[in-house]
């Protein structure tokens, strides 16, 4: 069932959508899963993370390598390789401490 359909089934009131994340793989398109190409396609949106410099990356184009470009939505995140990303949270080493950035 697409949106569209479980808006009018709805009569046009508001109703709790579902938000499920798939992994894109290494960048290549080829490499989603064929579910993860099945949620994609039968999505009324889909978000993709997009840094703070607006430039695409790796998840956009693996997305839009099987969605409409219309139905794609950027989010900007501060992602690690951004030069504006601000202070990295020190990573978890063994044994569940952090180390220092």
């Amino acid at each position: 069932m697409t949106g569209e359909e479980r808006r009018r089934r709805d009569g046009g009131r508001g109703s709790r959508g579902r938000l499920t994340g798939v992994g894109v793989g290494p960048g290549d398109p080829d490499l989603v899963t064929v579910k993860g190409v099945k949620v994609l396609t039968s999505a009324d949106a889909v978000f993709v993370p997009v840094g703070e410099r607006g430039d695409t990356g790796y998840a956009e184009r693996v997305v839009l390598a099987h969605v409409a470009g219309h139905r794609v939505r950027r989010l900007t995140f501060a992602l690690g390789d951004d030069a504006a990303a601000g202070p990295q949270l020190g990573r978890r080493r063994r044994g569940g401490r952090r180390s220092r950035p």
